[in-house]
């Protein structure tokens, strides 16, 4: 009988750690599901208020354009929230993350000309990373009158928010 009340109590004592670690990995468990899901919703709400910094900065650029550096213009090749989505055509600075991210954007058919001026690579019909420069020497008379098309379709669809340097104000305006 002693034997028996021996090996119930150590049955009991058993159970309770059992009880007692299992309730351990759950709290643990629990409490690691919270923390992640409070580190994501932090993210996704700095990534938000970052984004709106940089909307807030690309309609004052509306108001009052800017002249910008390659590098300048480099950060706003749609990777970094903290800066809208611009290209530039011909040394004019679009705006085009409202209307244009899917096309100019980081997975877009066009990313290459995102940052940067790719005026080479509009004239060419290029989607070719290389030919996204703003050099335009030796392109045929053919080649500049589609890059003239295109100046056309994009001034008109996209908002200016600067020049690039060291390209003349008067050929961007």
């Amino acid at each position: 009988a002693l034997m028996g009340m021996a090996t119930g109590r150590d049955k009991s004592t058993g159970d309770l750690v059992v009880g007692w670690s299992a309730l351990a990995i759950v709290v643990t468990i629990g409490v690691y599901t919270v923390w992640r899901a409070t580190r994501k919703l932090v993210a996704v709400k700095r990534y938000q208020w970052l984004k709106a910094l940089a909307e807030a900065d690309a309609q004052a650029l509306r108001k009052s354009p800017k002249t910008f550096t390659a590098a300048e213009l480099a950060k706003h090749n749609g990777k970094d929230p903290r800066h809208c989505l611009f290209m530039a055509v011909k040394g004019r600075v679009l705006d085009v993350h409202e209307h244009g991210a899917e096309f100019y954007g980081p997975k877009g058919p066009y990313k290459h000309l995102a940052g940067r001026d790719g005026s080479r690579a509009l004239a060419l019909m290029s989607l070719n990373a290389e030919d996204a420069v703003a050099d335009l020497s030796g392109l045929t008379e053919e080649q500049m009158q589609v890059l003239d098309d295109w100046v056309t379709k994009l001034y008109e669809k996209y908002p200016k928010v600067g020049v690039l340097e060291p390209v003349c104000r008067s050929v961007a305006q």
